[in-house]
């Protein structure tokens, strides 16, 4: 049900690219700086960690893109989840309205990314009696706090607590396949289109490089499965009983 009306919203279409832009950005500008250090004669110098200069290099620039991608997402998934919630209870979403929402759930929105990276001794560190524990959300209900937040609760724990009220349903299992397949598939075909016609392009045509290609295609499949995913929990959520909440 989700899907359907995702599929139906402009405005949660529109979201979705500007999360696709906002990510392929943050992608793009670590590529430029991986090669600007690759480069660099620091990296280069057997003194730097000898052999494993460029693993360090790479770690830190693969991690640094995965957090900060993560942080344009958010907003981007929360207005998603927002805009197909409002149209599965028949009420309008604008793009105006979805990001005032998204900007006055930016405190609860940022709790809960906290408490899905704090694991462990980090957790004793970084949480506040203003966020969750991991163990009080409910089985099968944490991917409901988003919409929680967005759609009815304007703090997290009263979001975890309509959460955990919503009966987890099958299905977001398949759309998390299918994306992975599709992604996989678009991804593959990208980087064949890039080898074979890279060589076979008439003089002065230019074709971005095969790799060029594989991560963009990988973009843009991982963040349309992302929104999906986000669409179908929305759903769910918001065609769930109220349970004696007032929305």
């Amino acid at each position: 049900m989700g899907v359907r009306t995702y599929l139906r919203s402009p405005v949660a279409l529109a979201w979705t690219l500007l999360g696709i832009a906002g990510v392929g950005t943050v992608v793009a500008a670590g590529w430029r700086l991986a090669v600007v250090l690759a480069s660099s004669t620091a990296i280069a110098d057997p003194a730097f960690l000898g052999d494993l200069g460029v693993v360090v290099l790479a770690g830190v620039v693969v991690g640094t893109v995965l957090a900060v991608s993560a942080a344009v997402w958010l907003p981007c998934s929360a207005a998603i989840a927002y805009a197909v919630g409002r149209r599965r209870r028949g009420r309008p979403a604008c793009l105006a309205g979805t990001l005032d929402v998204v900007r006055a759930r930016s405190e609860p929105l940022y709790r809960w990314a906290k408490v899905n990276v704090a694991i462990g001794p980090i957790a004793d560190r970084v949480l506040t009696e203003n966020d969750v524990a991991t163990v009080e959300v409910a089985a099968g209900c944490g991917g409901f706090v988003v919409p929680a937040i967005v759609l009815d609760a304007p703090t997290l724990p009263s979001a975890v607590e309509r959460a955990n009220r919503v009966v987890p349903r099958p299905g977001r299992q398949r759309i998390q396949l299918a994306g992975g397949v599709g992604t996989g598939a678009v991804t593959a075909a990208a980087g064949g289109i890039g080898t074979v016609a890279g060589g076979a392009l008439p003089a002065g045509v230019a074709l971005p490089p095969a790799s060029v290609l594989v991560v963009a295609a990988l973009v843009v499949g991982l963040a349309v499965t992302a929104a999906l995913d986000v669409a179908w929990r929305a759903g769910v959520y918001a065609a769930a009983p109220d349970d004696g909440f007032s929305r």
